[in-house]
């Protein structure tokens, strides 16, 4: 069902890299060029060239995160996102200050991105900053997690915070959305306030639309003040993820057709697998002390990393 990439870590950890000496060609959209050279209509994204969109749309979210809307050459262009993976595109300057984004949405003619505004971030600054027309460039797409419709996993566990929904989403759209596909999937998405929940709509909207194979389980930390309280929604929880959350909610760690993805800022990581370092093998954190190991599939600045299964422990 799911692979790591061994032979792309390399390639995601270079394009995600913040200086890079690479000479790039671009491609300019411009209306009055009667000149210009147009990717194919399926793929608007090519290998080894970047691709320049302007921002058509901007959505604040939160108090620190937006989604953008940016155009592609024509009406009827597609960005190229695989149909059965992961994956992201990496977004860059001049100065070839760069990171990796996943779509949330692609259409023909524009796509979504959904940036955080982080304290010393250069690029998610320079998004929030961007005017209507202003350009970014974009250069991939980069596949982080092949998905085979046919699969040993009949269940898949999710835990994302904050913007580590986005790879989520992704997927969740590819799998739900095939007819073929029986696997099911059961998320647990966690945020600091009610306030900073991303996506909620388009997620309690695949809930409803695949009640059979997919649910959404929402973990606020800051509790609610009394004065705004509603009647409590069945799938929100109060605190943080617990024992006892991902006990009720994801088959036991026994279960040879499970997996598990994770992704979040660095402090849910910690607590959920261990360091997450480059050079940790085996799954630590709380999903280490409920005996999951190989079933868990984290993501990572540098792609996603499987764990080795608990028998090869020493």
């Amino acid at each position: 069902m799911f692979h790591t990439l061994g032979r792309h870590k390399k390639l995601v950890a270079a394009t995600t890299t913040t200086t890079c000496s690479l000479a790039l060609a671009f491609y300019y959209f411009n209306a009055s060029s009667s000149e210009q050279q147009l990717p194919p209509l399926s793929s608007a994204l090519q290998p080894n060239q970047s691709l320049q969109c302007p921002l058509v749309e901007k959505q604040q979210l939160t108090h620190d995160t937006a989604r953008f809307r940016f155009g592609l050459p024509t009406p009827h262009h597609r960005l190229g996102m695989p149909l059965n993976a992961t994956s992201h595109i990496v977004a860059h300057d001049n100065a070839m200050v760069s990171r990796a984004y996943t779509p949330t949405a692609e259409r023909d003619g524009s796509f979504d991105l959904i940036v955080k505004q982080y304290p010393g971030g250069e690029l998610s600054q320079m998004f929030h900053r961007m005017k209507i027309g202003d350009m970014m460039q974009f250069r991939g797409p980069i596949v982080t997690l092949p998905y085979r419709t046919h699969n040993r996993r009949s269940v898949v566990g999710m835990i994302a915070g904050g913007t580590g929904i986005t790879p989520m989403y992704q997927l969740l759209q590819i799998a739900l959305k095939n007819d073929e596909d029986e696997t099911k999937f059961v998320l647990l998405y966690a945020n600091r306030s009610n306030k900073d929940v991303l996506l909620k709509d388009e997620l309690d909207s695949l809930s409803k639309q695949y009640p059979e194979r997919f649910r959404v389980h929402y973990v606020i930390e800051e509790e609610i003040p009394k004065t705004k309280r509603r009647q409590r929604e069945s799938n929100v929880s109060m605190g943080k993820v617990h024992k006892a959350l991902v006990e009720d909610m994801f088959p036991a760690s026994t279960d040879a057709e499970v997996a598990i993805l994770v992704c979040g800022p660095p402090g849910m990581m910690r607590f959920l697998c261990g360091s997450n370092s480059p050079q940790q093998r085996q799954l630590g954190g709380l999903l280490g002390t409920m005996g999951y190991s190989h079933q868990v599939f984290v993501f990572t600045d540098l792609g996603v990393k499987q764990f080795l299964p608990s028998s090869i422990r020493k």
